[in-house]
């Protein structure tokens, strides 16, 4: 296995848990939009009991909501690259963001913008009158400094921002095509253990200290250079990680609920020999003394009682599958007799599994 396999080898899946996430971020998403009805702050439309009440809430969500999304969405913009190439790749990205952007600025934006300018500017012409104000890009609706810019994208400004952050990855991938599998093995070896938490949360508080009081948020794309930093940056983040294996195991072992096996776990898929590595489970002096056996006794018998011997950890690795397919593979490079070939694959690749009986099972028909 080479080393682009090892590291493009979670892609070519769905992530069924990323499309979970994202679906509670949107839920989320538009239970913070129904709430601004209701908080004091400034937005297009106020409901008369607006209050304190819920703001408390909503600022949990407020410095991660967005981030999340942008996370996913590079993470799927990684898996619709590596089905579709540099071929088609860009077009059919424009037609799923562009189209809905479109539609959503010319249907359903327009009566938002409507019923802005009625209860702030006590607008008092028909909606069809309105409707052609905001087709001509009319400017006049102002409050002081503060004007509506029309047509406008109000709260679909997630659309564009997502657009030019993939036709400008797009680009960059063009230009220079290693750049995938560089920026994939630099998230791979810095973004395990902590790493996953600690540079990612330096680069937004350095981002947010640098930037955020020169370019405060206006979501206008032009000029909003703290948001293209923070999910620009966030963006391209979900692109590496899509094609790494460390990260994803150091999340999987921070969930709530884990065995204390699992969160130490870690997976490396190693480039020489072709081989897996899985950090220990198997418990060392077995291991000699089951190869001990498979030299003094040299029959098939010794090695079933190697496989036998061993034992395995509860907690499910998953790619048990994958490492037999592997092994079967890498076997045939290398000579000796079947004990030193044993004693080899044996010694060097260790696992865990739940299913410890099909695994030996597996191991017997080699």
């Amino acid at each position: 296995m080479g080393a682009q396999t090892a590291i493009q080898g979670n892609l070519g899946e769905r992530r069924y848990d990323l499309d979970w996430v994202r679906i509670c971020a949107f839920m989320l998403l538009i239970l913070y939009h129904v709430g601004m009805y209701y908080v004091t702050w400034d937005w297009h439309v106020k409901s008369p009991h607006a209050s304190t009440t819920v703001e408390p809430l909503m600022m949990l969500t407020s410095p991660w909501r967005l981030s999340l999304l942008f996370l996913v969405s590079g993470v799927a913009t990684a898996y619709l690259y590596e089905r579709q190439g540099t071929r088609g790749f860009l077009g059919q990205r424009s037609v799923r963001l562009l189209v809905p952007l479109l539609f959503g600025m010319a249907v359903i934006v327009p009566p938002q913008s409507y019923l802005e300018v009625v209860e702030k500017l006590s607008y008092a012409g028909t909606y069809a009158d309105f409707l052609k104000l905001y087709f001509t890009a009319y400017h006049g609706f102002c409050r002081g400094s503060d004007c509506l810019a029309l047509p406008t994208w109000n709260h679909l400004w997630f659309v564009p921002y997502l657009w030019v952050y993939t036709v400008v990855l797009y680009a960059v991938i063009r230009l220079v095509p290693t750049s995938i599998n560089w920026l994939r093995r630099v998230a791979d070896s810095k973004l395990g253990g902590l790493g996953i938490v600690v540079w990612p949360l330096a680069f937004l508080a350095i981002a947010r200290i640098a930037l955020i009081a020169a370019y405060p948020p206006n979501h206008a794309l032009a000029g909003d250079w703290y948001n293209h930093a923070t999910y620009g940056m966030t963006f391209l983040l979900g692109f590496a990680l899509a094609g790494t294996r460390a990260p994803w195991v150091a999340i999987e072992g921070s969930r709530w609920g884990r065995d204390a096996s699992v969160r130490q776990k870690t997976e490396a898929v190693r480039a020489d020999e072709g081989l897996i590595d899985v950090h220990p489970a198997i418990d060392e002096d077995s291991i000699a003394q089951a190869a001990a056996g498979v030299d003094q006794q040299g029959s098939d018998t010794a090695g079933g009682a190697f496989v036998d011997g061993i034992s395995f950890d509860a907690a499910d690795l998953g790619d048990v599958d994958e490492f037999i397919g592997i092994e079967r593979r890498a076997r045939t490079r290398h000579q000796g007799s079947p004990s030193q070939m044993m004693r080899l694959e044996y010694s060097k690749c260790q696992f865990t599994s739940t299913t410890a009986g099909s695994v030996r099972a597996s191991l017997r028909s080699w």
